[in-house]
């Protein structure tokens, strides 16, 4: 009676690892293709990134959209992407320009003048040139490949400058470099004589003259050399 009770045992466990080895497998299944999945989608959003940033680059160094598009499409063509190159449409990559707007983000204006921005939708898909991603277990499951789709916008404005000049009592000083010497009366023709002391406006040859006139510098330098661009 002992051995017959301890066939019995045997069977029933041997029914339960059939069971859980099943499922054990189709977890392993689904762990596996699930986890590809989010690879893909990483890979994916780092070469639309990469393909975005690229084209936004691009804008000062020419001024047509097909040569911005071409940047795009050279640079996601580099990358892999489900282990294929990614192949972009060209109706996936729009120049445009993006804005700033009251509440502090950023809106993207599909063919807005100056150019400042590249947007890219990438998908893949079957109705796409670089296919649909392919699992490896899903097909057990009548899913045998997924469609991630991912968007990038970049934006590149060449001067985002913030000047933080000194208007202390000391900016009066004149060039000597010795404290409490000041520009003398004689070389300044627009000094005013009812004035009592140096504090009411910069005088010729003082430190915020020579300041200021660095800074009128440096303004038209950028304008003269990035008139296509936004400035802030």
């Amino acid at each position: 009676m002992l051995g017959i009770r301890s066939r019995r045992r045997q069977g029933v466990i041997l029914s339960i690892l059939a069971v859980l080895g099943v499922f054990l497998v189709v977890m392993v299944m689904f762990f596996v293709d699930v986890a590809y999945m989010q690879l893909v989608r990483t890979e994916l959003q780092a070469v639309t990134d990469a393909a975005a940033k690229a084209a936004c680059e691009s804008i000062e160094s020419t001024s047509t959209v097909a040569s911005i598009r071409q940047v795009a499409l050279d640079v996601a063509a580099e990358n892999l992407v489900d282990g294929r190159p990614l192949v972009l449409d060209v109706a996936d990559i729009t120049v445009g320009r993006s804005d700033l707007q009251a509440d502090g983000s950023w809106l993207f204006q599909a063919g807005a003048t100056p150019f400042t921005a590249v947007r890219i939708n990438s998908q893949l898909s079957d109705a796409k040139a670089s296919g649909a991603a392919r699992l490896f277990f899903a097909d057990a499951f009548g899913a045998g490949d997924f469609s991630p789709i991912q968007q990038s916008v970049a934006s590149q404005f060449d001067h985002e400058v913030v000047l933080c000049v000194d208007r202390s009592h000391s900016m009066c000083f004149d060039l000597s470099g010795v404290d409490d010497s000041y520009p003398e009366r004689d070389e300044d023709p627009n000094w005013d004589y009812s004035l009592t002391d140096y504090c009411h406006r910069p005088h010729i040859n003082s430190r915020w003259t020579s300041l200021r006139a660095a800074v009128d510098v440096f303004l038209s330098s950028v304008a003269s050399n990035n008139a296509s661009q936004q400035q802030r």
